[in-house]
């Protein structure tokens, strides 16, 4: 877009002795910018103090700073006040083609020079001159000098890429030399560093910078900055950009300004490495799975070796162990490793892993649910004022049923499907044993003897007693006072009745074995208790549906 520079000068006329004025309205110091620019200087007068205007001429310094000025246009005044332009062909520069004149009229009385483009030499002082007539006499004229100020953005065909040095295998620790260098336009401009920490940061931070100028071969500058940075590994891919700073930018961030460089590798050597592992526990058990993952920084990146007591297990950052067992306890080592600029450079790290056998698993219980066919608990006998107590002690098991009969569901009368009868077969047997076992144990605890072996013992009255009746107390007696549903798993030995204790008097114990009988269901007493001594009894009966019941009897 063309810029239009207005000037305004102010005339003073003095003449025989009468003074008029001309007065002439423009901006101070006008610019021009260089290339198809425009700029305008104006010169106005007011005649009110004079007869009649003939002439109006601008005039241009002949070269900068001379104070000698020529002829650049004339206006001249014809009849009915029009004006007739003339554009002299003046050199150094040239004006032809570049410069339109606007001649004063009775309204304007404005004579305006516009440049269409601007140059470097249009830099020049300018004035402005008017002849006139007062009362019969020529009055001659000029202005203030202006200064027309000519800038110019700048020239960014000379602008080169940053310079780089050295331009490759740089290492941390290294000074780095940049450069940059461009026309800078006029006035001149200057260069702003920026250090950028890769292609994300948007910000990045300025460095320091001096700025060297020098003219170039028309009226523009040329300019140049260096630097130097000293490498860190922190500076691995860092980016430096150089921007033109210039008042004719209007937008500074504009790439046709600025020059940058590709991410700048700096070599650095393997840092300690990390281990971590995964799960992360301190104790690992055979059959596991075991991931260890190393990882360092360095530039050319790190390789990694896994070493296991010494020798090597793996390569590569990811040491994965499946099904791991015993032997492979120990202390692992990761080395990370890498070359450059004909060096190699070593670190590594150290990580115990225990392996142990796993603790065994607590088997899980499973419960059955078995219905039964007594449900009456029984407590400790509390005796009572009678001749005769009893004591029943009963275990029950359930009976054995029909693999046939199942309910509506297809399972059987436990609930469980026919694939479960061999399992309460063997259940059955279990019971059956152990009742018979707790069976032979009480005998041999009362009696000192195996069953079926008649022997003579002594008096055991002390260990169970016996009482006569003491007469009618009033109450009445409870045959069965106790009753104690027993594991059949802990009664063993064959059927039998037998009695227990002893008489009093010391007579002979009598013992009978009923063997071979089909159904033993009944309750018999193996010897009549006299009508003058207690007796007690212990009725044991294994029956083929596999109920038993202990029954010990004190019976007068």
């Amino acid at each position: 877009m063309a810029v239009i520079w207005v000037v305004s000068v102010t005339l003073f006329i003095v003449y025989s002795g009468v003074q008029g004025d001309i007065s002439v309205t423009t901006t101070v110091n006008p610019v021009g910018l260089v290339g198809n620019n425009e700029v305008e200087l104006v010169c106005t007068y007011n005649n009110s103090s004079m007869d009649s205007v003939f002439r109006m001429t601008w005039n241009r310094e002949s070269s900068k700073d001379s104070g000698r000025y020529e002829q650049l246009a004339k206006f001249d005044f014809q009849e009915k006040r029009l004006s007739r332009e003339t554009l002299n062909n003046l050199t150094n520069p040239s004006v032809f083609g570049r410069v339109v004149l606007t001649g004063p009229t009775d309204s304007s009385h404005t004579a305006t020079i516009k440049f269409t483009s601007i140059v470097c030499g249009d830099e020049r002082k300018y004035q402005c001159a008017v002849r006139g007539k007062k009362s019969g006499k020529w009055v001659d004229t000029t202005s203030e000098t202006i200064i027309l100020r000519v800038k110019a953005s700048p020239n960014v065909t000379s602008f080169d890429s940053v310079g780089v040095v050295p331009v490759s295998k740089i290492e941390e620790g290294q000074t780095v030399q940049f450069t940059c260098t461009s026309n800078v336009g006029r006035p001149a401009g200057m260069f702003l560093w920026t250090k950028y920490r890769g292609i994300s940061d948007s910000v990045g931070t300025t460095i320091k910078s001096a700025t060297q100028t020098s003219p170039s071969t028309d009226c523009t500058y040329t300019g140049s900055s260096v630097i130097s940075i000293v490498m860190t590994k922190d500076d691995d891919g860092f980016i430096l950009r150089c921007t033109i700073q210039q008042e004719t930018i209007s937008d500074q961030s504009s790439k046709a300004y600025y020059r940058q460089t590709d991410p700048i590798r700096v070599y650095y050597q393997t840092r300690a490495p990390t281990i971590t592992k995964n799960p992360s526990k301190d104790i690992h058990y055979e059959g596991e799975d075991l991931t260890l993952t190393c990882a360092a920084e360095g530039n050319p990146p790190p390789t990694y070796i896994w070493r296991l007591n010494g020798g090597q297990v793996g390569t590569g950052s990811q040491l994965s162990l499946t099904d791991i067992n015993i032997n492979q306890s120990g202390d692992y080592v990761c080395e990370a490793k890498n070359y450059f600029t004909g060096k190699t450079y070593i670190l590594s790290q150290m990580i115990s892993i225990t392996i142990e056998v796993p603790p065994p698993t607590p088997a899980t219980p499973v419960t059955t649910t078995t219905p039964v066919t007594s449900t009456t608990p029984v407590t400790s006998t509390t005796p009572v004022n009678s001749s005769t107590q009893i004591t029943y002690i009963a275990v029950v098991t359930p009976p054995t049923r029909d693999p046939s009969e199942r309910n509506a569901s297809g399972d059987d009368f436990l609930g469980k499907t026919t694939d479960d009868g061999a399992g309460m077969i063997l259940l059955s047997i279990s019971v059956t044993l152990l009742s018979m076992t707790v069976g032979l144990g009480i005998f041999i605890s009362r009696n000192k003897r195996l069953p079926f072996v008649k022997t003579p013992r002594t008096d055991h009255s002390s260990r169970l007693p016996m009482t006569r009746p003491s007469g009618n107390t009033g109450e009445t007696q409870d045959e069965r006072c106790q009753y104690q549903q027993l594991d059949m798993a802990a009664v063993a030995g064959p059927p039998m009745y037998q009695t227990l204790g002893q008489t009093p008097d010391g007579m002979k114990r009598n013992c009978d074995v009923f063997n071979g009988r089909s159904e033993p269901h009944i309750y018999d007493e193996v010897s009549k208790p006299t009508t003058d001594h207690t007796r007690p009894y212990i009725n044991i009966a294994l029956t083929e549906d596999n109920h038993t019941y202990i029954e010990v009897i004190e019976n007068n």
